[in-house]
């Protein structure tokens, strides 16, 4: 299985695994590519109600952990961490699916968007 290590230290062995030379992603038109408008839609603007809820428990969080309690420290943190996920899944997923995109169009920024997705999922459990 390849990861965010072989991307940054072994580039030739992913980039054979991950080799999109002999697909042409442009052979389907944008115009036909099955696109998800309305889920894409829905999911951005879930993520701005989430984050617009985020902002003020995030600050409550901010004010309490100066007091010392290692609590809000633990609670802030996985509040920045659903920061970064809510941000490449309910943002950017939702973007390149509007766009019409597959991996071969962006194989680099699918990839770490995926990698680091479940990098940010285990740091937090």
């Amino acid at each position: 299985m390849y990861s965010l290590y072989h991307l940054i230290f072994d580039y030739t062995a992913w980039e054979t695994q991950f080799n999109c030379s002999i697909i042409n992603a442009d052979s389907v038109p944008l115009e036909r590519r099955q696109k998800h408008n309305i889920i894409s839609y829905v999911t951005i603007v879930l993520c701005v109600i989430i984050y617009l809820l985020y902002i003020p428990c995030m600050y409550s969080l901010w004010k309490q952990q100066k007091d010392g309690n290692p609590c809000y420290r633990i609670l802030l943190y996985c509040g920045v961490m659903d920061f970064g996920i809510l941000w490449s899944l309910g943002i950017l997923t939702p973007i390149l699916a509007l766009k019409g995109s597959v991996f071969c169009t962006n194989p680099l920024l699918t990839f770490i968007t995926g990698a680091t997705n479940d990098c940010k999922q285990l740091i937090r459990i």
